[in-house]
């Protein structure tokens, strides 16, 4: 499956002499989480634009919200098994993204969340985090797309593809007097990398920190998603 990286994403924050030199808080280092959360958002509202019946074209599974249940999970599975021809797509680690209101009503099945049913679902009642159901695992997707009632999208880890790089490293150049701290980050859990720059503007007396990297998304095995939609 060919990716290509086209998009350079970004995001920068700076703080001035008075307010770096008035605090002994670790201003930059606050900043961290929100500044990775918001290139993953970025990342992940491009996967989930992907997610058409454009670009997924087996019949969506239709549901109304009242009605979606532990069963409905089954027929998203059913559906990837049985579908167009050769489609198999019932095997290996399945994620099925959930708006809220779907979510929600998932987690109203006593046969998923009730213990004396299923051991794993008894401590959903408290964290609100859902066990596996019928081979998935539900994740809230509160971003996902509503674009022609979709509430939810069933697939496997081969139905969507991205690739990362990072950007040049425009600062640190042999020959060249540094101008900036450039450094790579790397996230133990997704193994995902930014670049971190931090340099500063002696005429504005601003010193700045940016997270940079560079990916691209496509569809992959579309045989592999799953629409779910609403029926009403």
């Amino acid at each position: 499956m060919a990716v290509t990286i086209n998009l350079h994403k970004c995001i920068q924050v700076a703080f001035n002499a008075n307010e770096l030199a008035g605090t002994r808080r670790l201003l930059f280092g606050e900043q961290d989480e929100a500044m990775h959360y918001a290139l993953g958002k970025d990342l992940m509202d491009a996967l989930y634009a992907l997610m058409t019946t454009t670009n997924f074209t087996e019949t969506p599974t239709s549901v109304a919200q009242v009605d979606f249940a532990r069963k409905s999970v089954i027929a998203v599975g059913t559906a990837m098994q049985t579908g167009s021809a050769n489609r198999n797509a019932n095997t290996g680690l399945r994620t099925l993204l959930l708006n809220p209101d779907y979510y929600g009503q998932l987690a109203e099945d006593i046969t998923i969340v009730g213990s004396a049913n299923n051991p794993a679902g008894g401590s959903a009642i408290g964290s609100g985090m859902l066990p596996m159901v019928h081979g998935f695992l539900p994740v809230e997707a509160p971003n996902l797309p509503t674009t022609g009632n979709m509430t939810g999208f069933g697939m496997r880890s081969d139905a969507l593809a991205m690739a990362m790089a990072l950007p040049f490293e425009y600062a640190n150049q042999p020959g060249v007097p540094c101008t900036a701290l450039q450094q790579v980050i790397s996230n133990p859990d997704t193994g995902l990398s930014v670049q971190v720059t931090m340099f500063v503007d002696h005429l504005l007396g601003l010193c700045y920190m940016r997270l940079a990297w560079m990916y691209g998304v496509a569809k992959a095995n579309i045989k592999s998603g799953q629409i779910v939609r609403s029926s009403a």
